[in-house]
């Protein structure tokens, strides 16, 4: 028997969920146009700078997570991070095998993550709201 008396979404959090999608599109539109306008080769001291940045800004969020709904929630979301952290290794593998298959230059290896990255979270959010707005 399901249980309609849990809900996915409260309309308490939507500013929340609004302004994280706001600032993820900024963080986006950074990394396209400020950190990665020059269609060249990403040395090894370029990417760790820019995994350091993402990191930062993930703990960040951690931060504003804590503050506003306390260390329960904010463990878990960065729980959830680390575990993600961790999962998405095996997709280098598999990326930087299909790259190396279809010989796709060093130069353009960065747009297709992007969007990737971007069409997962619109795909992401666009299900939340379907959910919220049920």
């Amino acid at each position: 028997m399901p249980d309609y008396k849990y809900s996915l979404f409260e309309t308490e959090d939507v500013t929340a969920w609004l302004a994280f999608t706001g600032f993820f599109f900024l963080l986006i539109f950074c990394d396209l146009f400020l950190m990665n306008r020059k269609k060249q080769r990403v040395t090894l001291f370029a990417a760790t700078c820019q995994t350091l940045f993402w990191m930062f800004m993930a703990s960040l969020f951690c931060a504003f997570l804590y503050q506003r709904y306390g260390r329960k929630d904010a463990y878990q979301w960065a729980s959830g991070y680390i575990l993600e952290w961790m999962l998405s290794f095996d997709n280098l593998f598999v990326f930087h095998l299909i790259f190396r298959v279809y010989q796709t230059p060093e130069t353009l290896k960065h747009k297709p993550l992007i969007v990737g990255i971007c069409g997962a979270v619109v795909l992401y959010e666009s299900g939340k709201l379907l959910c919220f707005y049920q």
